[in-house]
């Protein structure tokens, strides 16, 4: 129990969260670079795509360097003061298996429900493309769709304009979930609109909200990436 209890806090804390998506995230620009070599923003996940916009003059190993650095600073700077909890890597492997586990019952319910849905854009005839887009997914979608836009909206709604903490935390989940679903329709490789696929999506945003709210940004990012995973594979098919 005492175990349990300590994953459960080491996994939702912030800085240790990013620490255990980092392997997530240093895989899917790795294989940017390798997939694509020095295509610029070729079939790249659409939110690492406007993120890193003001440095497209960089080839795909300066978006590698750039991105990785920007990563690490982020996790030196919230570094806590003291090393209140220590790293094993049991709990390291424990997130992964239970991501799993939440991943493969999401894609179940989903093909049940006769809604299945790739989260990231589908390249024809290239199943370690679509991979790859998954693990960006995963990374790039819950940083900025949960991270950044559902947290600031919950702390806004809460601290600024002294909104009851569940009412933000549903408002929030809405509205982020919403843009988050509309962001699969753009660019050369969005999906066609259609309200049954946007309506998923907007489902599966509120289930990542809730997820990431109750188990931190890294169960959340590895969840979404091995989901669409199972999707680019065709395992529920």
């Amino acid at each position: 129990m005492n175990f349990l209890k300590a994953y459960h806090r080491f996994t939702r804390h912030r800085y240790y969260s990013l620490f255990l998506a980092l392997p997530l995230f240093i895989m899917y620009e790795s294989g940017i670079i390798w997939v694509h070599h020095n295509a610029r923003f070729s079939a790249r996940n659409l939110v690492d795509v406007i993120i890193k916009k003001f440095i497209s003059y960089f080839d795909s190993s300066g978006f590698f360097a750039c991105s990785v650095f920007a990563f690490l600073l982020v996790i030196l700077i919230i570094r806590p003061k003291q090393d209140v909890l220590l790293f094993r890597a049991s709990y390291f492997l424990l997130m992964v298996f239970e991501s799993f586990m939440l991943a493969l019952i999401l894609a179940f319910t989903a093909q049940k429900s006769s809604m299945f849905f790739l989260s990231v854009s589908i390249i024809k005839s290239d199943t370690v493309a679509n991979i790859i887009l998954s693990l960006g997914a995963g990374i790039y979608e819950e940083l900025f769709f949960r991270v950044v836009l559902f947290g600031s909206l919950v702390y806004f709604l809460k601290k600024i304009m002294n909104i009851p903490l569940f009412v933000s935390i549903v408002f929030s989940a809405m509205i982020s979930s919403a843009l988050f679903s509309l962001s699969h329709y753009g660019g050369s490789y969005g999906d066609q609109w259609s309200l049954y696929s946007f309506c998923y999506r907007f489902v599966s945003g509120i289930f990542f909200c809730l997820l990431y709210r109750a188990r931190g940004f890294a169960v959340a990012a590895h969840t979404h990436a091995l989901y669409d995973i199972f999707i680019a594979l065709n395992l529920f098919k």
